[in-house]
């Protein structure tokens, strides 16, 4: 095939990241008279105005690129796309195209291209800087990775910010209007809403934008990560895609897979879990999950907190409150009060499992020396990658512990520890719990 290019026809400025330099690119952008210009990275295709790119002809095109391709990776990667995680799949070897279009309209995303209106942040779409706060780009390029199976009406503009708090975290120390303890707060005014009050799909607002909670009900997704990881979004995207679409095509259909495919992701009927969320799972939803025959996890796992928010870990037996004291000394048993000393929050490490990281000290608790023998006192000690730093939330088989999370009977288990043993108050039994002042490992059930 022969192509003929006309007189009309000539080259826009063209920028390709670890080809094209600054200098270069100022200068194709100078001597153009095209009204576009394109830029491309290793995952992103960007075509802006010619006009938008001057305004920023000063940044670096390459931190913005490896920014771009950066945020995408991420977005792939909690889908199970691109990484190690079992059922993955290969990254596509298309590139995402991000375009520059009319004034007036609001930022949108569709198969082909996401759309960034002329009259918006032009520093979101063309400055590193910019684009490390951008929830709005972090959430329109998570629309073309949504899992549009389980994505029902009431979730679609929920289930997408799932990428774009992977992409948040890919930048650590940035910030953006969400993701917030006040939307913590909002979650929590929701829960305590009646039950009659408290229906997902019933809170007004266009695909719950418009709703008083929507960002609080968000709070749910990240729930789910925090308590199973990461591996559970790579778990939920891979039982899902085998899932044709005629199956999954109602919203009552969709809302059903996701209820079912994320109790088997997290390995735990998740019914009242759910219920409590205000799902309000169906006679069908309920039976594919019995059918799974998995343990129950508890309802009050829905009020443990996110994005950070510290909270009392209080022993259910003596009713004392976990308490740092100087870094890199013991944690003790102490009453209940309103400070940082006693306020932890559980930030998702790897497996599974959690680090409990305190308010005031911003350490985590640890098994010194990673011992293994019952009766070692813990300690709080600087956040790390060590199994040692890194615990998991179970229940006892009778569904009893001397451990009390958010009212709930739960075990905290560290991971290092082959026999699981599970903390407790010092010079305590299980069968005669006393109050002490220290805590140490005991032996799991």
């Amino acid at each position: 095939m022969t192509v003929t290019l006309g007189e009309a026809a000539h080259p826009i400025p063209y920028y390709v990241l670890g080809e094209t330099t600054n200098e270069q690119w100022r200068a194709m952008l100078a001597a153009s008279a095209s009204p576009y210009a394109q830029l491309e990275s290793g995952r992103v295709f960007l075509t802006v105005t010619r006009k938008t790119a001057l305004k920023h002809v000063g940044a670096s095109q390459d931190e913005l690129l490896k920014t771009y391709d950066a945020l995408s990776e991420a977005e792939d990667a909690i889908g199970g796309v691109g990484n190690n995680a079992a059922g993955a799949v290969p990254s596509s070897p298309l590139r995402q195209q991000i375009v520059e279009y009319r004034a007036n309209g609001s930022a949108n995303a569709g198969d082909h291209r996401v759309a960034w209106p002329t009259n918006w942040s032009s520093e979101a779409l063309l400055t590193a800087k910019g684009l490390n706060t951008s929830w709005g780009m972090w959430h329109e390029m998570g629309h073309q990775r949504q899992m549009a199976k389980w994505s029902w009406d009431a979730m679609q503009e929920l289930t997408v910010n799932i990428y774009a708090l992977a992409a948040d975290r890919r930048l650590p120390g940035t910030q953006n209007e969400h993701a917030t303890p006040e939307e913590w707060q909002n979650a929590l005014a929701y829960l305590s809403l009646p039950y009659t009050q408290r229906d997902w799909d019933d809170a007004g607002g266009d695909e719950m934008q418009g709703s008083e909670y929507h960002f609080g009900r968000f709070t749910m997704l990240e729930q789910l990560r925090l308590l199973f990881g990461d591996a559970f979004y790579h778990r939920l995207h891979a039982v899902s895609r085998p899932t044709t679409p005629q199956a999954a095509g109602s919203n009552a259909a969709r809302k059903r897979l996701f209820m079912v495919q994320a109790s088997k992701a997290a390995g735990r009927d998740l019914t009242g879990y759910f219920t409590a969320w205000g799902l309000r799972p169906d006679s069908g939803t309920r039976q594919g999950i019995a059918a799974l025959k998995l343990p129950k996890a508890p309802t009050d796992w829905s009020r443990i907190a996110v994005y950070s928010q510290g909270q009392q870990l209080a022993n259910a037996a003596t009713g004392q409150c976990l308490t740092a004291g100087a870094p890199r000394g013991a944690v003790t048993l102490a009453p209940c009060r309103t400070t940082a000393t006693q306020q932890w929050s559980l930030t998702a490490a790897s497996g599974g499992t959690q680090q409990l990281v305190n308010s005031a000290s911003r350490q985590c608790l640890a098994v010194p020396n990673a011992s293994a023998r019952p009766g070692t006192g813990l300690l709080q000690m600087p956040c790390g990658r060590g199994a040692d730093r890194q615990w998991r939330l179970g229940t006892t088989s009778d569904g009893q512990s001397h451990h009390e999370l958010l009212s709930n009977p739960v075990d905290l288990i560290n991971a290092v520890v082959p026999s699981e043993p599970c903390f407790g108050s010092l010079g305590q039994e299980r069968s005669n719990p006393v109050s002490q002042s220290g805590v140490r490992l005991l032996p799991g059930e």
